[in-house]
């Protein structure tokens, strides 16, 4: 199984590399760690250096956040210096991201035009650099993301845990974009049907840990669950179980360029 989507900074440190460990020996072949900002940035890349071939970093900034005022240019210095980071060290990464727009922080009913700038300048180091971008962009804003996309001429995106409306959704699979399902596939319709929008080799697998999950399970969430996603999936469309998760472990790859 391979983890497409885990914030391992944002594990408790104490118990960082025990959870790591026992994941691993259960049969998690590697995690894709998408960093935060540039504390989070150091923090994976000191990960993958003590589990090489297991972590594979990518470098962005979260895009909830405060994007007025001070805190606004703050953030959007971040990015600047971090578009530099990868344009310097883009051997050292997968992906460009988590990037993408403030959705659940809106205190108005657009984006603040400082969050699109920072948008902009990672998509088009994304574009130079020929990274995958992993885009955190739900629901309204999934339009102006994917709109991005298109006008940046980046060729590789995966709209990480997408929630959207459907014609959204679908606008996204006809360009070629990807979408990456989470263990609450197993309990909400509407992912259920968003997925159902995608081609199975446009979709990846997840959890978004340590984020909770609304699935009924208590304690940290662990990599492996996305093993119930990949049979709920597999029984949705009457495959075999165990095939679809190797046919999800192979888009991992190719999507990311894994070396597994």
């Amino acid at each position: 199984m391979i983890e497409t989507h885990y914030h391992l900074d944002k594990l408790p440190p104490e118990s960082r590399d025990r959870l790591l460990e026992s994941w691993f020996r259960q049969g998690l072949e590697a995690i894709v760690a998408p960093a935060m900002d540039l504390e989070s940035l150091r923090q994976i890349l000191e990960l993958a250096r003590r589990y090489p071939g297991k972590i594979f970093p990518a470098a962005g900034l979260h895009p909830e956040r405060e994007w007025r005022g001070q805190e606004g240019l703050r953030a959007l210095r971040q990015a600047d210096e971090l578009c530099r980071w990868i344009e310097e060290n883009g051997d050292s990464i997968w992906a460009v991201g988590e990037i993408g727009l403030p959705w659940y922080s809106l205190t108005g009913r657009e984006p603040h035009r400082a969050a699109f700038e920072a948008l902009d300048l990672f998509l088009e180091t994304a574009r130079e650099t020929g990274l995958p971008v992993i885009l955190h962009a739900v629901h309204g804003a999934a339009q102006p993301c994917l709109d991005r996309l298109r006008d940046h001429g980046v060729g590789k995106a995966v709209f990480h845990w997408l929630k959207a409306p459907d014609a959204a959704a679908q606008a996204v699979a006809a360009a070629g974009y990807w979408a990456s399902l989470t263990p609450e596939y197993l309990c909400f319709p509407r992912d259920q049907r968003l997925a159902d929008c995608f081609p199975l080799d446009q979709l990846l697998l997840e959890t978004d840990g340590p984020e909770p999950l609304r699935i009924g399970r208590e304690g940290i969430p662990s990599p492996l669950w996305s093993r119930d996603t990949a049979a709920a999936l597999a029984a949705r469309l009457s495959r075999e179980p165990l095939e679809l998760e190797r046919e999800m472990d192979q888009n991992a790859r190719r999507f990311f360029g894994l070396p597994l």
